[in-house]
């Protein structure tokens, strides 16, 4: 008695009921947060919908955002490193500095850290 009918019937059923992601920088990809959190960010810079941003675009497993996905994502940075910016000491062309509005001034400043191919590699959270 063969089951092979049986397999390929249940594995085209998972395959079929899997939700597919979303493509890097496609419109699908930058809707994967609602309007309203994008909209709590840009209109009032609200901790909270930063980091859903950040757990949603920036640290999901399959991540590779770049720079442009970042400044799509959350806009201008308070300040990007360099020599010719002292904003915040120590900071690198590959480091930008976002800054959110919270009650308590706890991680209220996040730190995106770009690898070499313009890749986020790290995520950094600091108090004043």
């Amino acid at each position: 008695m063969r089951r092979y009918p049986i397999v390929l019937l249940f594995a085209m059923h998972l395959g079929c009921a899997a939700k597919r992601e979303p493509i890097l920088g496609s419109d699908d990809w930058y809707n994967s947060a609602s309007h309203r959190v994008h909209d709590a960010w840009r209109q009032h810079h609200s901790h909270y919908a930063l980091l859903e941003l950040i757990d949603t675009y920036l640290l999901s497993p399959r991540s590779v955002a770049r720079r442009e996905d970042v400044r799509r994502i959350l806009g201008e940075p308070v300040c990007i490193g360099g020599p010719a910016d002292d904003c915040y000491p120590n900071l690198t062309v590959d480091d930008w500095l976002y800054n959110s509005q919270r009650k308590v001034m706890q991680d209220t400043y996040v730190f995106i850290h770009f690898n070499t191919d313009g890749v986020v590699s790290a995520v950094d959270f600091a108090s004043e």
